[in-house]
């Protein structure tokens, strides 16, 4: 059918990308891909990635991936996150913060202005090419016109989905940005060094002097609460004793006594 549109054509497609590289190039607001990498020896993997976590979800982020290995001795992690692109130098601030020791970090920064300014026109174009099917649609009279029109706007909505998906993810590597942070455990020599804490040592020790001090006088208290009844008892004792020692001399003296008892 000689009214049904065939696309953009090549010399206007070519002439059109021109045009967008020369605004891409002089726009203000350029479109850059951005990407963090951090190498960081700390106490504890496990708790590092959840630490990293919480911190890609206070800066309206998401961990992409996560991963812990290794024996308890050695462990070592991997975490990945995206979070705003203009929260990225903030967010990779308070990660180092959670390092022992930063063994290696860098950033990588791709300008895909050019591509960005290219796929929205492209998506524009399809749009309207899919629009003129559709009045084309309207006027077409035979069932072989329409049947070939409806194939035509069969492929160009295919193109403008797979390219809908293609922006959508490259708007989403522009308004975010990925940072990837290996974390590996601090030698156990190292890490008892660096959690040296002196005023916490001293601090620690004077309050085990002090409760050492306070059982002493606890010790003392209690023993001195139980003299009396010890006091009492032996008492007791000592008194049955003599009352018994008592009634025996008294006993043996009545025997010796007695009536026919022979005294020698």
């Amino acid at each position: 059918m000689g009214g049904v549109p065939g696309g953009v054509p090549s010399g206007k497609a070519d002439a059109l990308h021109a045009e967008n590289t020369s605004i891409a190039r002089s726009a203000a607001d350029r479109k850059v891909v951005r990407s963090g990498y951090l190498d960081l020896m700390v106490a504890s993997p496990v708790e590092a990635i959840d630490q990293v976590h919480a911190i890609a979800e206070r800066f309206g982020g998401y961990v992409t991936s996560s991963h812990v290995g290794g024996v308890k001795e050695q462990q070592a992690g991997s975490i990945t996150i995206r979070v705003p692109a203009d929260r990225f130098d903030a967010v990779r601030s308070e990660i180092r913060k959670l390092a022992r020791r930063v063994e290696s970090e860098s950033t990588t920064a791709n300008d895909v202005t050019v591509q960005y300014v290219d796929t929205e026109a492209t998506l524009r174009n399809y749009r309207a090419e899919e629009a003129s099917y559709l009045e084309i649609m309207k006027r077409a009279g035979r069932v072989k016109d329409i049947l070939e029109v409806a194939e035509k706007l069969s492929d160009v909505r295919g193109r403008i989905e797979t390219l809908e998906a293609e922006f959508r993810t490259l708007s989403n590597q522009v308004e975010t940005t990925a940072i990837s942070v290996n974390l590996h455990m601090l030698p156990l020599t190292q890490a008892a060094w660096l959690n040296w804490r002196p005023v916490h040592r001293l601090t620690e020790s004077l309050r085990q002097g002090l409760e050492s001090v306070a059982d002493f006088f606890a010790f003392v208290t209690e023993v001195g609460f139980q003299i009396p009844a010890v006091l009492l008892w032996v008492g007791s004792i000592v008194l049955v004793i003599r009352v018994g020692w008592v009634l025996l001399r008294r006993f043996m003296k009545s025997l010796r006594a007695a009536p026919g008892t022979s005294t020698s």
